[in-house]
Protein backbone atom coordinates (compact mmCIF):
# COMPACT_ATOMS: atom_id res chain seq x y z
CA UNK A 1 0.00 0.00 0.00
CA UNK A 2 1.42 3.09 -0.94
CA UNK A 3 1.15 6.64 0.65
CA UNK A 4 -1.78 7.71 -1.74
CA UNK A 5 -3.67 4.71 -1.12
CA UNK A 6 -2.57 4.90 3.17
CA UNK A 7 -4.26 7.96 2.88
CA UNK A 8 -7.35 7.56 1.00
CA UNK A 9 -8.11 5.12 3.92
CA UNK A 10 -7.30 7.04 6.66
CA UNK A 11 -9.26 9.56 5.14
CA UNK A 12 -12.51 7.43 4.86
CA UNK A 13 -12.03 5.43 8.18
CA UNK A 14 -11.93 9.20 10.28
CA UNK A 15 -15.35 10.27 8.13
CA UNK A 16 -16.92 6.99 8.96
CA UNK A 17 -16.04 7.80 12.46
CA UNK A 18 -17.72 11.20 12.16
CA UNK A 19 -20.67 10.03 9.99
CA UNK A 20 -21.84 7.55 12.87
CA UNK A 21 -20.94 9.81 15.57
CA UNK A 22 -22.64 12.87 13.68
CA UNK A 23 -25.78 10.66 13.23
CA UNK A 24 -26.20 9.56 16.65
CA UNK A 25 -26.35 13.36 17.44
CA UNK A 26 -28.39 14.60 14.73
CA UNK A 27 -29.97 12.08 12.97
CA UNK A 28 -29.00 10.37 9.79
CA UNK A 29 -30.43 13.00 7.71
CA UNK A 30 -28.42 15.41 8.35
CA UNK A 31 -25.50 13.22 8.30
CA UNK A 32 -26.05 11.66 4.97
CA UNK A 33 -23.58 13.60 2.95
CA UNK A 34 -20.92 11.98 5.05
CA UNK A 35 -21.47 8.85 4.46
CA UNK A 36 -21.74 9.70 0.21
CA UNK A 37 -18.12 10.95 1.34
CA UNK A 38 -17.11 8.02 2.62
CA UNK A 39 -18.78 5.90 -0.22
CA UNK A 40 -16.58 8.49 -2.78
CA UNK A 41 -13.25 7.88 -1.23
CA UNK A 42 -13.87 4.41 -1.08
CA UNK A 43 -14.46 4.10 -4.92
CA UNK A 44 -11.38 6.06 -5.42
CA UNK A 45 -9.40 3.90 -3.04
CA UNK A 46 -10.57 0.80 -4.69
CA UNK A 47 -9.64 2.05 -8.20
CA UNK A 48 -6.33 3.11 -7.17
CA UNK A 49 -6.00 -0.10 -5.94
CA UNK A 50 -6.95 -2.01 -8.72
CA UNK A 51 -5.28 -0.13 -11.08
CA UNK A 52 -1.95 -0.65 -9.61
CA UNK A 53 -2.53 -4.61 -9.07
CA UNK A 54 -3.58 -4.37 -12.86
CA UNK A 55 0.43 -2.45 -13.93
CA UNK A 56 2.26 -5.15 -11.59
CA UNK A 57 0.30 -8.18 -13.50
CA UNK A 58 0.23 -6.68 -16.67
CA UNK A 59 1.58 -8.38 -19.46
CA UNK A 60 -0.03 -8.63 -23.40
CA UNK A 61 0.98 -12.24 -22.69
CA UNK A 62 -1.73 -13.41 -20.36
CA UNK A 63 -4.38 -11.34 -21.90
CA UNK A 64 -3.80 -12.63 -25.67
CA UNK A 65 -5.80 -15.84 -25.72
CA UNK A 66 -3.81 -17.12 -28.61
CA UNK A 67 -0.59 -17.16 -26.59
CA UNK A 68 -2.28 -18.20 -23.45
CA UNK A 69 -3.50 -21.82 -25.08
CA UNK A 70 -0.24 -22.55 -26.00
CA UNK A 71 1.56 -25.56 -24.44
CA UNK A 72 5.10 -25.79 -23.25
CA UNK A 73 6.26 -27.50 -26.96
CA UNK A 74 4.58 -24.80 -28.51
CA UNK A 75 1.37 -26.47 -29.99
CA UNK A 76 -1.55 -24.78 -29.68
CA UNK A 77 -3.92 -26.82 -26.85
CA UNK A 78 -7.49 -28.16 -27.93
CA UNK A 79 -10.48 -26.49 -26.41
CA UNK A 80 -12.92 -29.03 -24.62
CA UNK A 81 -16.26 -29.12 -25.21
Amino acid sequence: MNSTQTLYFAVTFALLIIGVHQTYLHGFLNSYWIFMLVIIIMGIFQYNKNKKGAGEKGGVAEKDPVKRNLSATGKRKRKRS
